[in-house]
């Protein structure tokens, strides 16, 4: 059996598009670039955002501001 070599490879025929065809992928890989670009940005934003909610939460919890103090109890209903 012959080996694969650069003279059989020459000779495969290889299909290309059309520019036409060509141009239209090329213009939905851009929108689709833009889309990435948007939701990257969105995800970072939120991210972001967490980091920031998590640090004041852990600020609150180390001043004592998460617990319920006995003087700020709510007053139990009347009956």
């Amino acid at each position: 059996m012959e080996g694969l070599n650069m003279g059989i490879i020459k000779e495969l025929p290889v299909w290309l598009p059309s520019l036409q065809i060509q141009t239209a992928i090329l213009s939905k890989f851009k929108i689709l670039e833009t889309s990435i670009m948007a939701l990257q940005s969105a995800y970072e934003q939120k991210v972001d955002a967490l980091t920031e909610l998590n640090q004041s939460i852990l600020r609150k919890a180390f001043a004592g501001g998460l617990t319920e103090h006995p003087d700020k109890a709510l007053p139990e209903a009347a009956e």
